[in-house]
């Protein structure tokens, strides 16, 4: 049978994500549990009055070709080890999706592996560049400040208007942020913000994790040059390398050469409904590819809560 899921629900659910997803926690699975978990954005599939399957399709507002249209990013898809390879997952991603049908016309989901989603209709539409420098590469600037004192009202003002350059991005509000602000801190991330010096202005911040040789710079928002350059030397001085991840559009080796860029799928897209498409945006687009290319600007797809 499958269903939403209720509170008496969420143990099996908790437990079924730290078994499949220990290798990616990093505390996120106790936060999430703790801080987002909503019972009407959750699928189960049950079996003898156990649940064996499970995903989550969390509700977000998407900024798409100067338009904003609901979406959603499917997340959390996890069947029971012993019961994978049978249709659980299957049956649960196609009622998740005739649900979506009904309510929004993009539906997202971050995919490690693409494959799996392609019969569902997603295709792969974002990719992201991870950078990758010695600390030697990377200047640091003494007088450029960086500052870990910072408000989720100021980096979301940074944001707004970093995302300006963008045609495809989600809309976060002071809100979102501070939410945002407790899951870094749960996953045992930090937040810094680039100062400029004359006016005590946040032009920019980062989101990096420290591992044992490799600051992990998992989201940078910059409104110039410099305050990207004062946040990577900032990194520098915490690690041997200084890995970022950006958008595939954003050419950073030119604000500071020398790094190795790999590029890698982050996530697909599903257009749901095309004939709603088209009257939307003036278009005839049969694919979500051809529905990506409308975009006249780079798309930026990260999220978090």
């Amino acid at each position: 049978m499958i269903r939403k899921a209720c509170l008496e629900d969420k143990d099996a659910i908790y437990r079924l994500w730290k078994e499949l997803f220990a290798h990616d926690d990093n505390g996120y699975t106790d936060y999430y549990f703790e801080n987002l978990f909503e019972c009407e954005n959750t699928y189960v599939k049950e079996e003898d009055g156990e649940i064996i399957s499970t995903l989550q399709r969390n509700s977000h507002i998407l900024m798409f070709n100067d338009i904003p249209i609901k979406t959603s990013m499917i997340l959390g898809v996890a069947t029971r080890p012993d019961k994978q390879n049978q249709g659980h997952m299957h049956a649960l991603m196609r009622q998740a999706l005739e649900d979506a049908e009904k309510e929004e016309m993009i539906t997202l989901i971050q995919a490690y592996d693409p494959n799996i989603y392609r019969p569902f209709g997603f295709h792969m539409e974002y990719y992201r560049n991870r950078t990758t420098y010695h600390r030697n590469q990377i200047p640091v600037y003494a007088d450029l400040k960086v500052d870990d004192q910072v408000t989720p009202e100021e980096i979301c003002e940074v944001y707004k208007e970093f995302t300006k350059r963008f045609n495809a991005y989600y809309i976060r509000d002071v809100k979102y942020f501070e939410k945002y602000f407790n899951e870094v801190k749960a996953e045992g991330g930090t937040i810094v913000a680039y100062r400029n010096k004359e006016t005590n202005k946040v032009e920019g911040y980062m989101v990096y994790y420290l591992e044992k040789f490799i600051c992990d710079i998992k989201e940078i928002i910059y409104l110039n040059s410099w305050a990207f350059l004062a946040m990577m030397g900032y990194a520098a001085t915490t690690r041997i390398k200084v890995c970022v991840h950006t958008s595939d559009s954003e050419q950073v080796l030119k604000l500071l050469p020398g790094g190795d860029v790999q590029t890698y799928p982050f996530c697909m897209a599903r257009i749901n409904d095309y004939s709603i498409f088209n009257i939307c945006y003036s278009t005839a687009i049969q694919n979500v590819d051809e529905a990506f290319k409308i975009c006249r600007k780079p798309l930026f797809l990260h999220e978090y809560a």
